[in-house]
């Protein structure tokens, strides 16, 4: 998977919901934004990784359609073995389970930037997460 539209046209042939599309789109902005600061500093990371991450996310929301109206938590691994049963890598996969977990799970820079886009684009702060990106950008 190379794009975020290879993604959409992926969760697309998945039947996934319009409303998962809107959501996928709104944290796909707010990853604009965080992505367009990140350039301006000069901070390297992969881009297309946290693009296509982001496109993906919440795939499992296609298993588990409920949470995306009442949130929970089993959409995470419901997602990441939906992906890899489609041939996606293992590493955007993952993104299913970290942009949740990645308070407690190893992760890295680029699914932070995942994990902060999801939270930010509903107006949420997390000082934690926040800290842990800046942390990265500053070294």
């Amino acid at each position: 998977m190379k794009s975020r539209e290879d993604a959409f046209n992926l969760l697309e042939r998945l039947g996934a919901p319009r409303r998962l599309f809107k959501h996928l789109q709104l944290v796909g902005e707010v990853g604009g934004e965080i992505i367009s600061k990140l350039d301006d500093l000069g901070v390297q990371y992969d881009k297309r990784f946290v693009q296509v991450g982001i496109a993906v996310h919440d795939a499992g929301k296609i298993v588990h359609p409920s949470e995306l109206e009442k949130g929970g938590n089993l959409h995470e691994a419901a997602g990441e073995k939906l992906l890899l049963e489609q041939g996606v890598d293992a590493k955007i996969a993952r993104c299913c389970r970290s942009h949740a977990q990645y308070a407690s799970m190893s992760v890295s820079f680029e699914e932070l930037i995942i994990a902060l886009a999801d939270t930010l684009w509903k107006g949420s702060r997390e000082a934690d997460l926040e800290l842990q990106v800046l942390n990265v950008t500053e070294n």
